[in-house]
């Protein structure tokens, strides 16, 4: 194992095909994370909307609320990560910064993994929701 880990970090080259890929990829984090961010604002505007709103006296306005909060922060967050991601790995490339690079490909690292996480997280939820409305149809009529 530990031979693979000298092999890497001896033989690794950023040719110039990485580098355009790199650079392509730079820009498009970079749009992917700022229409993150003003979704999550309308999110947590919508948040505020509703409980500024008259419709706060019941418990699903509450429960919308709340989701509404929680989804815009979390979403904020990954899309920040996003953006962290794409300025340190554009300033690394352009200063020929190996710590920047990795404190770029650091901040990706937890974008996927609080996106997953997210994921994983809703797919639950939607599971554990599909699952309660068959299970009280029967009760509403």
């Amino acid at each position: 194992m530990d031979n693979n880990n000298d092999l890497i970090e001896n033989d690794l080259i950023l040719d110039s095909a990485i580098l355009t890929y790199l650079k392509e990829i730079i820009v498009w984090t970079k749009i992917l994370s700022v229409i993150g961010m003003v979704c999550s604002v309308f999110m947590l505007l919508g948040s505020v909307f509703v409980l500024f709103s008259g419709f706060m006296y019941s418990v699903l306005s509450a429960i919308i609320t709340i989701a509404y909060l929680v989804l815009g922060i979390v979403a904020f967050y990954i899309s920040n990560l996003l953006l962290r991601f794409t300025k340190k790995t554009k300033l690394a490339l352009y200063t020929n910064d190996q710590k920047g690079l990795e404190d770029g490909f650091e901040n990706l690292s937890a974008y996927f993994r609080v996106a997953a996480i997210t994921t994983i997280v809703a797919i639950i939820l939607s599971v554990l929701g599909i699952i309660s409305t068959l299970v009280f149809i029967p009760f509403g009529r």
